[in-house]
């Protein structure tokens, strides 16, 4: 969503209608619609309101210029992998393109409508802000980037000098830092907030109460020396903050406003009395505040909204818009009067049924003991969250990296040691041991319905939809080598359990269920404790192998494009 605050207007995209909604700010119903040739994403608007730059597309993305006031895309731009965010620059010739899978930000020439660079940051580039100088971009990256049994792990926030068009320095965050969602500056220019996970991962997940798996954090950035300084707690004592994402800072510069997509909530925090706290901590608030659940007791109030799945944020005078992702709805808040939130009705309300309603509750932090976690906690968007668990299903000592769910029903047995031979007996598994919660039967179907509906995404690393040159080459290596041996079939696995020698630590000398190599590429890190952080570390960790230089890049090449 964009505000239009001349014009009173609000513009919100539509993923699965593509189309834009236009409303007048108030509650009820949109005035009006723009059509697109797309689903639309990322949104920028022009300080002037004439004109709208959309991000839209997966593997083959486009922005598209539109006229506000006609509803007409006037051009359209050609961009990388899955674009979603864009920013205009400070003097709106330039739109900076964060394309997800490619990992790079993309500079467009608006005047020209050429590429002016295209700047390689971290992982999977989910939001970005101008820093309110206009001299730098910073990008939050969803998820960790490195093997995850390095002594601290946390995703990273690339900053890039806009005059250069470099990265000029990466922050890293808390240990555990991961599923980065929203960003935000305040109005002084002095500080940046970063919504976020913070997983508990170096101790077994035996209880979820008291945040011992899975807390929620907001990460303060200093602005003037580009620093990470705190991470502040979100969570009650008792209750769990799941799923933050959207961020705003009120133009006054009081408070912060934060969705909870997972709890269904909205958090109001006053924002000068929390740094008033942190000075009050002096040196040692740094090591307790990230722990401390107790911290923003006094300064936090936390909104029962009446939307699903609160996403994106945006502010309008005194009230917050929040979209409901899973109810086709914008819930209206007034700051100063929360209980008298009104709506924004977008489309009839949905009726969740089979895989949808999967969808819905994968993403539900309700389920869970206290709402302390959903299924996407871990599992990002199906996929991996870039820790590794301890979990009680297969004992404790031995963690493992978190699996895509990607094929689960095509994969069995489900785990790196096979625990689970079905999806339902995972489900039902998870559930026991870890939410400590009983899904229904209708939750079980629902949620085994989403999982086997999941569908992978195109590599990046694919030439119109086929494999490179370096890729065909890889493939004659893997072949000699015989990895199909154990990675066969249309999955790559045999769904059988080898030891090769690439367990390590507690599981040394165990068989390891073979896994699948479908859409690898996004799900790093890799072995079964997340030791390897890049495919080329991975295929070395499988002993005897006899490979010249070349022919490792082009058997990496064929990985990246699977």
């Amino acid at each position: 969503m964009v505000t239009d605050l001349d014009r009173g207007l609000l513009y919100i995209a539509e993923h699965a209608a593509q189309r834009i909604a236009v409303a007048r700010g108030g509650a009820g119903t949109p005035h009006r619609h723009i059509a697109l040739p797309g689903r639309p994403a990322g949104l920028a608007l022009t300080a002037c309101g004439k004109r709208l730059y959309v991000a839209s597309g997966g593997a083959q993305g486009e922005v598209h210029e539109v006229d506000t006031d006609s509803g007409r895309v006037l051009r359209s731009f050609l961009a990388g992998h899955t674009p979603e965010t864009l920013v205009l620059g400070p003097g709106e010739d330039r739109l900076y393109v964060c394309n997800r899978f490619d990992a790079t930000v993309m500079v467009l020439d608006l005047a020209t409508g050429s590429q002016r660079a295209s700047i390689q940051v971290d992982r999977e580039p989910s939001r970005a802000m101008l820093s309110p100088d206009g001299m730098h971009l910073l990008v939050i990256n969803a998820l960790p980037n490195e093997a995850a049994t390095v002594a601290h792990l946390s995703a990273r926030i690339s900053v890039i000098n806009l005059a250069t068009e470099t990265v000029e320095k990466s922050i890293g965050l808390a240990d555990g830092a991961t599923n980065l969602r929203g960003i935000c500056t305040s109005p002084d220019g002095r500080f940046a907030y970063v919504t976020h996970s913070l997983g508990r991962f170096r101790v077994p997940a035996t209880q979820i109460a008291r945040g011992w798996v899975n807390t929620h954090a907001i990460s303060i950035i200093s602005l003037e020396s580009f620093d990470y300084l705190h991470s502040v707690l979100l969570d009650h004592e008792y209750f769990g903050a799941a799923g933050p994402w959207g961020i705003a800072a009120t133009p006054d510069g009081d408070r912060l406003v934060v969705a909870h997509s997972g709890t269904h909530q909205l958090s109001i925090i006053d924002r000068k009395g929390m740094h008033e706290k942190l000075r009050a901590l002096g040196a040692e608030a740094r090591e307790t505040v990230a722990n401390d659940l107790s911290f923003m007791g006094d300064l936090r109030r936390m909104i029962d909204l009446p939307v699903a799945g609160p996403r994106e944020i945006a502010l309008h005078r005194d009230k917050v818009y929040v979209a409901g992702y899973f109810s086709n709805e914008v819930a209206i808040v007034p700051l100063d009067d929360p209980a008298n939130m009104t709506s924004l009705r977008l489309a009839p309300r949905a009726q969740y049924r089979g895989a949808a309603l999967g969808r819905k509750l994968f993403h539900d932090a309700t389920l869970s003991h206290q709402n302390w976690l959903s299924c996407a906690s871990c599992h990002a968007d199906g996929r991996t969250d870039g820790l590794r668990w301890d979990t009680v299903r297969d004992g404790i000592g031995n963690a493992k990296v978190t699996p895509g769910t990607l094929h689960a029903d095509q994969t069995l047995p489900l785990g790196a040691l096979g625990g689970a031979a079905s999806v339902r007996d995972d489900l039902e598994e998870t559930g026991a041991s870890l939410f400590q919660a009983v899904f229904s039967d209708e939750q079980l179907d629902a949620l085994e319905q989403f999982l086997t509906s999941l569908a992978p995404e195109p590599s990046p690393a694919l030439v119109d939809g086929g494999l490179n040159e370096s890729a065909v080459r890889g493939r004659k290596v893997f072949d000699r080598l015989g990895c199909a041996a154990c990675h066969s079939g249309a999955f790559f696995t045999d769904g059988q359990k080898h030891d090769l020698g690439t367990a390590r630590g507690p599981d040394h000398g165990q068989p390891i269920v073979t896994p699948s190599l479908i859409e690898i590429w996004r799900t790093a890190p890799y072995l079964h404790d997340g030791s390897a952080a890049s495919l080329g570390e991975a295929v070395l960790a499988h002993p005897g192998l006899n490979l010249q230089d070349r022919d490792l890049e082009d058997l990496i090449e064929l990985l990246r494009s699977l």
